[in-house]
Protein backbone atom coordinates (compact mmCIF):
# COMPACT_ATOMS: atom_id res chain seq x y z
CA UNK A 1 0.00 0.00 0.00
CA UNK A 2 1.47 3.30 -1.12
CA UNK A 3 0.29 6.95 -0.21
CA UNK A 4 -0.42 7.28 -3.92
CA UNK A 5 -3.00 4.79 -3.79
CA UNK A 6 -4.74 5.82 -0.43
CA UNK A 7 -4.10 9.01 -0.78
CA UNK A 8 -3.00 11.97 2.18
CA UNK A 9 -6.12 11.12 3.84
CA UNK A 10 -6.01 7.74 4.26
CA UNK A 11 -2.47 8.41 5.07
CA UNK A 12 -3.49 10.04 8.35
CA UNK A 13 -7.12 8.12 8.94
CA UNK A 14 -5.64 6.57 12.28
CA UNK A 15 -3.46 9.29 13.66
CA UNK A 16 -6.49 11.36 15.63
CA UNK A 17 -7.50 7.94 16.74
CA UNK A 18 -3.79 7.39 18.23
CA UNK A 19 -3.48 10.41 19.37
CA UNK A 20 -6.66 9.69 21.69
CA UNK A 21 -4.57 6.58 22.97
CA UNK A 22 -1.87 8.97 24.19
CA UNK A 23 -4.63 9.44 26.91
CA UNK A 24 -4.71 6.57 28.75
CA UNK A 25 -1.09 6.67 29.72
CA UNK A 26 -1.87 10.55 30.99
CA UNK A 27 -4.73 9.92 33.01
CA UNK A 28 -2.64 6.40 34.47
CA UNK A 29 0.05 8.59 35.58
CA UNK A 30 -1.92 11.36 36.99
CA UNK A 31 -4.02 8.95 39.03
CA UNK A 32 -0.63 7.42 40.54
CA UNK A 33 0.93 10.49 40.92
CA UNK A 34 -2.01 11.55 42.88
CA UNK A 35 -2.47 8.18 44.89
CA UNK A 36 2.04 8.00 45.33
CA UNK A 37 1.18 11.45 46.91
CA UNK A 38 -1.22 10.42 49.46
CA UNK A 39 0.85 7.78 50.35
CA UNK A 40 4.13 9.70 50.61
CA UNK A 41 1.81 12.41 53.14
CA UNK A 42 0.80 9.15 55.28
CA UNK A 43 3.79 7.63 55.27
CA UNK A 44 5.83 10.94 56.65
CA UNK A 45 2.87 11.36 59.24
CA UNK A 46 3.23 7.38 60.55
CA UNK A 47 6.79 7.73 60.79
CA UNK A 48 7.03 11.40 62.11
CA UNK A 49 4.63 9.75 64.99
CA UNK A 50 7.43 6.98 65.31
CA UNK A 51 10.00 9.07 65.49
CA UNK A 52 11.73 7.08 62.78
CA UNK A 53 13.91 7.79 59.74
CA UNK A 54 11.42 8.83 57.00
CA UNK A 55 14.70 7.94 54.33
CA UNK A 56 14.52 3.86 54.91
CA UNK A 57 12.13 2.24 52.46
CA UNK A 58 10.62 -1.04 53.49
CA UNK A 59 8.60 -3.62 51.95
CA UNK A 60 5.42 -1.85 52.70
CA UNK A 61 6.55 1.21 50.23
CA UNK A 62 6.85 -1.42 47.93
CA UNK A 63 3.59 -2.87 47.82
CA UNK A 64 1.54 0.30 48.60
CA UNK A 65 3.35 1.65 45.02
CA UNK A 66 2.89 -1.35 43.00
CA UNK A 67 -0.83 -1.34 44.05
CA UNK A 68 -0.94 2.23 43.15
CA UNK A 69 0.38 1.54 40.12
CA UNK A 70 -2.44 -1.42 39.47
CA UNK A 71 -4.98 0.68 40.60
CA UNK A 72 -4.29 3.72 38.44
CA UNK A 73 -3.96 1.29 35.36
CA UNK A 74 -7.15 -0.15 35.85
CA UNK A 75 -8.88 3.21 36.14
CA UNK A 76 -6.79 4.51 33.17
CA UNK A 77 -7.95 1.28 30.89
CA UNK A 78 -11.17 1.66 32.26
CA UNK A 79 -12.22 5.69 31.40
CA UNK A 80 -9.77 4.93 27.96
CA UNK A 81 -11.65 1.61 26.86
CA UNK A 82 -13.98 3.39 24.21
CA UNK A 83 -10.95 4.42 22.70
CA UNK A 84 -9.98 0.87 21.36
CA UNK A 85 -13.27 0.38 19.81
CA UNK A 86 -13.32 3.65 17.89
CA UNK A 87 -9.82 2.82 16.50
CA UNK A 88 -10.55 -0.67 15.51
CA UNK A 89 -13.96 1.12 13.48
CA UNK A 90 -11.29 3.60 11.75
Amino acid sequence: MDICSIGIKGFYKGLTASYFGISETVIHFVIYEAIKAELMTKRMQRLSALDADVNERSSRDFVEFMVAGAVSKTIASCMAYPHGGYRWYL
